[in-house]
């Protein structure tokens, strides 16, 4: 009877425990949420080297804590991608970033050149 006793107590503890832990979230605006162009965030990753990526319907954002750069389908902009609609973000074993996007398929970054290619 005790390992019952001690089983109902551990489930009673965790089912009180836990709504009041989740009642603590804090949401506040920040300099990254004003980077930020499109407000529908799709996708997010840190990566193994600490970069945060995030994935937007209209491009890529890369942070490494102090700068940043975007990656979208302007013609004109230096960080292009086939794709800006971003689907999902992962990185493989070897720590290659993986991009899914919408309509530009499958993309992987050259950290060497900060850029992204087509697979």
């Amino acid at each position: 009877m005790s390992l019952r006793n001690n089983i109902i107590t551990i489930v009673l503890f965790w089912c009180l425990l836990l709504p009041a832990y989740g009642a603590n979230l804090r949401l506040s605006n920040s300099a990254l949420s004003k980077l930020i162009a499109q407000p529908t965030i799709v996708a997010i990753h840190r990566d193994s080297r600490g970069l945060l990526w995030i994935g937007t319907q209209e491009g890529l954002y890369k942070f490494d804590g102090a700068n940043h750069t975007v990656f979208n389908s302007d013609g004109n902009n230096a960080s292009w991608i086939p794709s800006a609609d971003i689907r999902d973000i992962s990185e493989d074993k070897e720590g290659n970033l993986l991009i899914a996007t919408f309509g530009g398929g499958l993309l992987a970054w050259n950290r060497s050149l900060d850029s992204f290619f087509s697979l």
